[in-house]
């Protein structure tokens, strides 16, 4: 949706287009609950020193849940996509989504290349890891900005580097082999959306979604536990309050 901008669309089609991107923001609405949910248990397990995973995994499974209840919304924006564009504007649109996966599938490749953990400096200066500044001036990352939060100590910022990429390596080819499947699926839906005919159901828009937000939302308790691991009570308790006020932050970050 985002590489639309990229089409000169005609008054009529603007208006349609308009509205299917209203229908996907709300769909947005169909997780907050039990996003919120699963944030307030973190938040909960946070201030008791130990994240309950029985509470954890049934709010993770009714996210991933959530989520795939969205899909056939998703499908009929989609079709209705596809019938409002005429084929040299579907062709560019795809053209464009394929130039975007490229570069982000480079910049992912490159830093996977350098070899370099959450706690470092990225490549040949183009950024910086998350205990770090990022790069060209553009403020401190959330890793950076939560060791202040909290006050973390030397010792307890060296503990926390160590366990980060052990964990980042840990998780490392499930992300590989996610990334490889999501970049094989978005090929096939621009083949299909390029055709005569596109049916979303059958090209597999919105199949993936659940297991990935699965996997974010489980990576996330997995970086929670182990900087919850290096704290201090009183530290905890800012932690849970910095969890909650910067919840988007830390996605990102985690």
């Amino acid at each position: 949706m985002a590489s639309l901008d990229s089409l000169e669309l005609k008054p009529e089609q603007k208006t349609v287009v308009e509205g299917i991107q209203t229908d996907l923001e709300k769909l947005g609405d169909a997780s907050k609950e039990p996003r919120a949910k699963l944030e307030g248990d973190v938040a909960d397990g946070i201030t008791a020193g130990k994240l309950d995973h029985k509470k954890t995994d049934a709010d993770i499974t009714a996210l991933a849940t959530a989520v795939a209840a969205t899909a056939p919304t998703m499908q009929d924006a989609m079709n209705r996509l596809y019938k409002t564009l005429d084929a040299a504007q579907r062709k560019k649109l795809v053209e464009t989504m394929r130039e975007k996966g490229k570069d982000m599938h480079q910049h992912m490749a490159e830093h996977e290349g350098m070899g370099k953990g959450p706690m470092t400096k990225d490549h040949e200066g183009m950024g910086k890891g998350p205990m770090t500044k990022d790069h060209e001036g553009m403020g401190e990352s959330p890793l950076l900005k939560l060791a202040d939060a909290l006050a973390l100590t030397p010792e307890q910022k060296d503990k926390l580097k160590t366990k980060l990429e052990a964990q980042m390596k840990a998780n490392h080819a499930t992300v590989k082999t996610k990334h490889e499947a999501a970049q094989k699926q978005l090929d096939a839906i621009g083949t299909a959306f390029e055709g005569d005919k596109f049916e979303a159901k059958k090209a597999g828009i919105g199949t993936l979604a659940p297991d990935l937000v699965k996997t974010m939302a489980t990576q996330k308790v997995q970086f929670v536990e182990t900087v919850l691991a290096v704290l201090t009570p009183e530290q905890r308790t800012r932690f849970a309050a910095h969890l909650k006020e910067h919840a988007h932050d830390m996605e990102e970050g985690g």
